[in-house]
C-alpha cells in the first residue's frame, strides 16, 4: 500500500472494529464503525505511519481476520 488501504466486506455484522498494529503489536490505528449497507467499504488513510510491516485487523464480534499489511510509499 502507498499508505491508502481499501477495505470492502459483505459478511452479515453490525458493526466492525478495525485496528491497524505494528510488528511490536502496539495498536497504531483503531475505529469502530456499524455497517449501514449490504457492502461495507471504507477507506483508511495510513499515510502517516513510517515505511515497513503492520498487520490489520478487522473484528465483527462473529469472526476475526488478520492480514500483513506493508507500507511503502
Amino acid at each position: 500500500s502507498k499508505g491508502i488501504v481499501n477495505i470492502r466486506i459483505s459478511n452479515d455484522f453490525d458493526s466492525i472494529k478495525i485496528n491497524v498494529m505494528n510488528t511490536l503489536g502496539q495498536i497504531v490505528y483503531s475505529e469502530t464503525d456499524k455497517k449501514t449497507t449490504p457492502y461495507y467499504t471504507k477507506q483508511i488513510d495510513l499515510i502517516g505511519l513510517n515505511r515497513g510491516i503492520y498487520f490489520i485487523q478487522l473484528d465483527t464480534g462473529k469472526n476475526k481476520r488478520t492480514r500483513k499489511l506493508v507500507i511503502n510509499y
